[in-house]
């Protein structure tokens, strides 16, 4: 299983990469993550420290990067 980051502290930019992210997964069902918000990166990053960091790591620069 993938483990998915996402961090941003814009909540609507959040609520949009996490849509996306989900909306991701469940089209290519070979694929399954878990997703992981937070709204603070220094939070992410002690909860990433303490379990073993991740797999693919978000934020809104990516997603907007893409939208364009």
């Amino acid at each position: 299983m993938l483990r998915v980051v996402i961090c941003d502290d814009s909540a609507d930019q959040l609520t949009k990469i996490h849509t996306a992210c989900k909306e991701y997964f469940a089209s290519h069902p070979k694929y399954r993550a878990e997703i992981i918000t937070f709204d603070n990166p220094l939070l992410c990053l002690e909860k990433l420290s303490q379990t073993g960091g991740c797999d693919i790591a978000l934020d809104s620069s990516v997603y907007t990067a893409a939208e364009t």
